[in-house]
């Protein structure tokens, strides 16, 4: 369950322990553990040479030199030529980069999902796309007797979601054959669309209507109305949802849900730089 689910949020604990040691696990979370470690040492320093990379993480000189080879080949480092030493490769500032854009969204938007939650007195949630699935970044709660919630962090099938599928909407249709492909469209209750076609021209539905919904497609009872969020680009980056029962989320508490959210995603976006040049409503059908 994704959209529609009760959770508290809760840290992760963080193992610690000194640099170079690893508990007894699986050798592949090891040469995992150990790939960080290394990554974690150019914060101390700008560069390294194998020998002293060896010595700062206490570990075999041909370990690091294996480790630092395979960040290599990959483009987390990158070996000067002429000194023979490693330094971070343009990777991590692609990483970097995708951190920074997900905290700015937040930070951005907060303000906006409060005033969403204190106006339509229900759980709003944030949302973007990774790897085909969708991952809540940020849950504002309602303070209804019967709140949705959607635990922070969650990834979840994007067919289902309602921020899933606005999303997926203002992609090329590339990016939707591709997560129709890998994923799957998964049944998971008797509302959940799981044929290619239907979805694809749900999808379309979604696009002209500037909203999409989830009525009961995860988990009976429930549903979420949703909207995109835009980037200074025009590219839809993110989705905001407002999550509740079916009870309250049918006829004319629907629509105002549904221009709520549409409002919502607008001023998220225009905090981006956005600039939007039509309006939507929601007397479309999804």
């Amino acid at each position: 369950m994704q959209d529609t689910v009760s959770h508290h949020r809760t840290g992760a604990q963080r193992e610690t322990r000194a640099p170079g040691t690893v508990a007894r696990r699986d050798p592949t979370v090891q040469a995992i553990v150990h790939a960080f470690e290394v990554l974690d040492a150019f914060q101390g320093s700008s560069s390294y040479s194998v020998t002293e990379l060896a010595r700062q993480l206490r570990m075999h000189k041909s370990t690091a030199h294996r480790l630092l080879a395979t960040l290599q080949r990959v483009g987390y480092v990158v070996q000067d030529e002429v000194t023979q030493r490693y330094h971070l490769g343009l990777k991590v500032l692609d990483l970097a980069a995708s951190v920074s854009s997900t905290v700015d969204l937040r930070t951005r938007a907060t303000p906006a999902l409060q005033r969403l939650v204190a106006t339509a007195q229900e759980t709003v949630h944030l949302g973007v796309l990774i790897d085909g699935e969708v991952v809540c970044i940020e849950s504002v709660p309602s303070a209804r007797p019967i709140a949705v919630m959607r635990l922070v962090g969650k990834r979840g099938p994007a067919h289902v979601s309602s921020m899933g599928k606005v999303i997926l909407a203002h992609q090329p249709d590339g990016v939707v054959e591709q997560v129709v492909t890998a994923k799957g469209l998964r049944r998971l209750t008797v509302h959940t669309i799981v044929d290619p076609v239907a979805f694809r021209e749900h999808l379309k539905r979604v696009r002209a209507q500037g909203w999409a919904i989830n009525a009961e497609e995860e988990e009976l009872g429930f549903g979420c109305v949703a909207a995109p969020i835009w980037n200074h680009r025009g590219e839809v980056i993110a989705a905001l949802s407002i999550a509740a029962p079916m009870g309250r989320l049918a006829g004319a508490s629907r629509d105002r849900l549904v221009q709520l959210a549409v409002a919502g995603g607008q001023e998220i976006s225009e905090s981006l730089g956005f600039r939007p040049i039509t309006n939507v409503s929601s007397n479309g059908r999804s």
